[in-house]
């Protein structure tokens, strides 16, 4: 199944959850963005614990990343504070039920905390 409605990842992998029945034998691979594959993953292990999944995306440099996605108006500032934003969702989401738990490593916590203005910070 392909869905390319502009959904929060969360709300997109609960709107299959019906799908258990037809996933009972399958295997899944997920396609995202690149700062989408940890969170992509915790949360299709929460909806489908039972299920064997991959979860890839394309592979860019930062740079071109962020020149892929920014335009008029979503300047690579903007960017990197959703790529910031979508790390936090890691620890806060399975607090709130919506995925597995997954260890982000201090010094990852430290540089975003280090690199990143307050307005990036949850």
């Amino acid at each position: 199944m392909m869905d390319d409605r502009r959904h929060a990842l969360v709300e997109t992998i609960w709107d299959y959850d019906h799908l258990d029945h037809q996933l009972a034998h399958a295997n899944s691979i997920l396609v995202h963005k690149p700062h989408l594959e940890r969170l992509s993953d915790a949360t299709f292990r929460k909806v489908w614990p039972e299920q064997q999944v991959r979860v890839t995306c394309p592979r860019v440099s930062l740079d071109s990343y962020l020149s892929d996605c920014s335009h008029d108006t979503l300047s690579p500032d903007d960017v990197i504070g959703i790529m910031v934003a979508d790390l936090q969702r890691i620890r806060l989401y399975s607090g709130k039920g919506f995925q597995v738990h997954q260890d982000v490593p201090d010094d990852v916590w430290a540089r975003v905390r280090g690199t990143c203005h307050d307005k990036y910070l949850l």
